[in-house]
């Protein structure tokens, strides 16, 4: 994407690249090595100083959520720590790679409209890996069985819930129950008065 272009209330209020739109013009980022108290406090003092500017902000930088949890990954596997079998480092998806026919904007967006079906992929899927059938475990049918039979828990009569009494034949508007219920061509026409 070379350029943006935002419209607000059909009018262009901002375009450039996205670098352009995203910089702030009125700040500047100084990344060092980690400071330590007294060294932020001189720096501070000679932009005041002889600049004439402060130091607005001093904070650690921050990394991705999505680097963080590669950086763990790669660590336990260089530890070689066991998993229950999952991996990373395996190939990246087709739709991610892009691989397939690539098709132009247009050309999708037509497609789209038209509801043609999604052309079929080209390699059958492997088939799954069908592993062996299991055996009963013979060691809880067993608990099972020995086990004493417990006297079932007496059954008790659930509290009923006072009933909220209902409501006078008279209080209820009917037409806001038949203007839901009506079809469209014949619909009531709403009355002046609620009816009762």
């Amino acid at each position: 994407m070379d350029r943006l272009v935002i419209l607000y209330g059909g009018k262009i209020r901002a375009e450039g690249t996205c670098d352009e739109l995203l910089t702030s013009g009125d700040k500047t980022i100084v990344e060092t090595d980690a400071l330590n108290p007294a060294e932020v406090e001189a720096l501070d003092r000679f932009l005041r100083e002889n600049a004439g500017h402060v130091v607005r902000r001093i904070s650690k930088p921050r990394q991705r959520l999505e680097d963080l949890f590669l950086d763990i990954v790669e660590r336990a596997r260089t530890e070689r720590v066991e998993t229950s079998g999952a991996q990373a480092g395996g190939p990246t998806a087709a739709f991610l790679r892009g691989d397939g026919p690539a098709a132009d904007g247009d050309e999708l967006i037509d497609r789209l409209v038209k509801g043609e079906p999604e052309p079929a992929p080209t390699e059958p899927a492997p088939p799954a890996r069908e592993e062996p059938a299991k055996g009963p475990d013979e060691g809880v049918i067993g608990d099972l069985l020995s086990a004493k039979p417990q006297a079932p828990a007496p059954e008790r009569a659930a509290p009923q819930a006072p009933r909220a009494p209902a409501a006078k034949r008279e209080d209820v508007d009917l037409s806001v129950i038949d203007s839901l219920t009506a079809d469209d061509d014949r619909r009531p026409e709403p009355p002046a008065e609620p009816r009762r």
